[in-house]
Order: C-alpha cells, then structure tokens, then sequence
C-alpha cells in the first residue's frame, strides 16, 4: 500500500510550525519531498514519522511540559525549530 502524502499545511499543523518553516526543510534538505507535475510538494508519511522523534528530542530538552511554555504555534517555538533538524 502506497504512503499517504501530505500537503505543506498539513505538515505545518501536525508540527505546529508554519507553511514557510516546513517549505525551509524541503529546500534546505532536511524533510524529503515529492514535487507533483502541478508543482506542489508532498512529503511522504515516512518523513512525518521520522520527524516526530527528532522532535520529541527537542521538546524534552526544553526540561518542562508543553502546556507550561506555550504552544507549539508560537513564533518564539517555530523559531528554534531549525536548530534541532
């Protein structure tokens, strides 16, 4: 059975990062992509799995539970996004 792939927004809402952060992966190489005759990208279900515990990683290392910090929306999160993939 063939990987669903997922649109660009709908990387950026299972991360809670933004449509410009998960399009910065694709270029930068860190999420694989599928680019579709009409131009769009879709990334495969495995990429979505294998970014789930790169992460997981970078939330623990922040010492304390989601909910005290902020929500994974936050500009002040997505920013550091980045730094651990």
């Amino acid at each position: 059975m063939p990987e669903k792939p997922y649109t660009t927004g709908e990387v950026a809402k299972t991360f809670g990062v933004s449509y410009a952060t998960v399009k910065g992966w694709a270029y930068s190489g860190k999420i694989k992509y599928i680019k579709t005759p009409g131009g769009k990208y879709r990334y495969p279900e495995s990429e979505i799995k294998r970014l789930i515990p790169i992460l997981f990683r970078w939330i623990s290392r922040l010492n304390t539970s989601i909910p005290k910090i902020c929500p994974l929306g936050d500009p002040a999160v997505r920013l550091n996004y980045n730094t651990f993939l």
